[in-house]
């Protein structure tokens, strides 16, 4: 579903139960439904270059997901439920207005091994926030 100028993401999305990977990159969506949590076995989820704003706190029902890729929106806070993803090896959430304060939820996943970060600016916005979380089994 990349690159298709898509501004909403349909509801109708929870009928996708099996679905295992979803790349909904170079669209226009500002927030994703709360239906997106409904997709219980989804694995991989691909959001980069839109306009997201919010990320619903619905996300910590993707109880599979092991990558999730947010990079290039207009984030600018994390919903605290992001720390429920316990099978997440890999966030990246690079290119989003988020400060540091935010990121600290991140920091607090359980298998978090390396941390990356390119800071730029007074303010401590930051600009490039890369994050890899791999297991340790």
């Amino acid at each position: 579903m990349s690159n298709n100028k898509l501004t909403v993401l349909s509801s109708h999305i929870k009928h996708l139960s099996k679905l295992r990977g979803l790349d909904l990159s170079d669209n226009q969506l500002t927030t994703l439904p709360d239906e997106i949590g409904e997709l219980k076995e989804l694995r991989a989820l691909f959001v980069i270059n839109n306009k997201l704003t919010v990320l619903s706190s619905h996300i910590k029902h993707l109880s599979e997901l092991w990558t999730l890729n947010l990079s290039n929106n207009q984030l600018t806070r994390l919903p605290d439920e992001i720390g429920e993803l316990k099978k997440l090896e890999s966030l990246c959430v690079a290119g989003n207005p988020l400060t540091l304060e935010e990121l600290r939820k991140v920091v607090k996943l359980q298998k978090k091994v390396m941390l990356f970060k390119d800071v730029r600016g007074k303010d401590v916005k930051c600009s490039l926030f890369v994050f890899y979380f791999m297991s340790c089994e």
